[in-house]
């Protein structure tokens, strides 16, 4: 049973040809992670009347990193005030978690658990409720640094490069029916949107150029 087809189809894997260089693969002992990304393509006519398919992938949101790590004033503050709420609660539980859930509802868990990191008091082995929490010195706030959004996410976690492979017809037909293309090297991280401030006119055809 286990010979029979699932279904029938008329494609073939091209055969490797000796006109397409090899391409080195990880290790198999290597965990590989394969993670989501989106395709776009057209077809572009060139002067020489030749037609070219053009390729434009777009990372998955599990690519984006849209971390800000340095603090604004407000949270700052607030991360200071839930400090100051959690020490002061000693071994009320309770009480623990209604100052987490203040700061949590405030800037979201992700950014909020962050907020609380930056700030843990440097005296936390210390804790009591005769002794004030200390908190580290942060930098001031560069300027801009009050923005929610003050650089653009970048995608992260890229290969070195992608590489497209055509075939026509379903068939394998020696190099007319298989091409591959790679592109040119990806840096190691790449802005996924225009930056907060972009300077015009460039960043304005960022969304609708296929290059």
């Amino acid at each position: 049973m286990l010979n029979i087809p699932l279904f029938n189809t008329s494609f073939a894997i091209p055969a490797a040809s000796p006109d397409i260089p090899p391409v080195t693969l990880c290790p198999s002992n290597v965990p590989l992670v394969l993670l989501p990304v989106r395709l776009e393509t057209r077809f572009f006519t060139l002067q020489s009347g030749v037609t070219e398919l053009r390729v434009r992938i777009y990372p998955d949101k599990i690519h984006l990193d849209s971390h800000q790590p340095e603090l604004t004033t407000d949270e700052r503050t607030s991360g200071a005030q839930y400090w100051q709420q959690d020490w002061s609660a000693g071994s009320d539980q309770t009480a623990r978690a209604d100052a987490w859930r203040m700061l949590a509802d405030r800037f979201g868990a992700p950014r909020a658990a962050w907020i609380a990191r930056t700030l843990t008091p440097t005296n936390l082995a210390q804790r009591s409720l005769t002794v004030e929490p200390v908190f580290p010195t942060l930098p001031p706030v560069a300027p801009g640094g009050e923005d929610v959004w003050r650089t653009a996410p970048q995608a992260r976690l890229m290969p070195d490069r992608w590489t497209a492979i055509v075939h026509s017809g379903g068939k394998s037909r020696g190099v007319t029916s298989y091409a591959r293309s790679p592109s040119a090297p990806i840096r190691n991280a790449r802005r996924s949107t225009p930056p907060p401030k972009p300077r015009l006119p460039r960043a304005t055809l960022w969304p609708s150029t296929l290059a």
